[in-house]
């Protein structure tokens, strides 16, 4: 969306005559500032919730979200209590915000990796290998695997994060199999299981005394699913 920042330093709108402005309602210079007044509201609105989510993901990262208040997200943010009600009803819908952004963080991390390698199958290894890496991260541990089912319950989790990474491993499985790098058979049943296993190797990661020493088990055993998986 443009802001006014962007726009030409010459552009001015001419501003109507007086009288125009008091007897037609309708004036083109009232309507241009009408329209103004909207793009500076969105505009403040979106900076706002950009702030109130910036905040309080640095501080669930950092505190974890029983620790963290809303008085603190306020403060941080820079903003009022009112504002943050405005936009969010209550600091769990702060949290599943958050959440969302990191899932949509997450599926860029792995749509990048993929995207680096030739061929389906060598896209698929690499953006799980690139999930188990970012699962690695405190901060997305901390928010995607320790808070977010204490926070939101199982199933809103599955309802956020399942159907898009199983049309995501999905897709590139059917793909590997017209390639011809995998024995054409039921994709989606297939996404399903890899998804799950994947999601168990992030948790394991994460609740290990050292996650570093498990998740290196788990990429080798994920490697020798996967090349069953292709040579079945």
């Amino acid at each position: 969306m443009p802001t006014l920042s962007t726009l030409p330093h010459t552009w001015q709108m001419p501003p109507p005559p007086a009288t125009a402005e008091r007897t037609s309602p309708r004036s083109p210079g009232r309507r241009s500032s009408q329209r103004e007044d909207r793009r500076t509201q969105a505009q403040r609105s979106e900076e706002t919730t950009d702030q109130l989510l910036t905040a309080a993901r640095a501080l669930f990262a950092e505190k974890g979200f029983a620790g963290t208040s809303t008085e603190e997200i306020v403060r941080t943010a820079g903003v009022t209590r009112g504002a943050m009600y405005h936009h969010f009803a209550s600091k769990e819908d702060v949290f599943e915000a958050v959440l969302a952004r990191e899932q949509e963080g997450l599926a860029r991390r792995i749509q990048e990796a993929a995207a680096k390698k030739k061929g389906a199958w060598a896209q698929l290894k690499a953006g799980c290998d690139e999930f188990l890496s970012a699962c690695l991260d405190p901060d997305v541990q901390q928010i995607t695997l320790i808070d977010a089912p204490a926070v939101l319950g199982a199933r809103r989790i599955e309802e956020m994060e399942c159907p898009r990474s199983i049309e995501m491993l999905t897709e590139v499985l059917e793909r590997a199999m017209r390639q011809g790098a995998l024995r054409k058979r039921p994709a989606m049943p297939l996404a399903q299981l890899l998804f799950g296993a994947l999601c168990q190797a992030a948790v394991v990661a994460a609740r290990s005394p050292d996650g570093e020493a498990s998740m290196k088990q788990m990429r080798k055993e994920l490697q020798r699913l996967l090349d069953a998986v292709q040579t079945t």
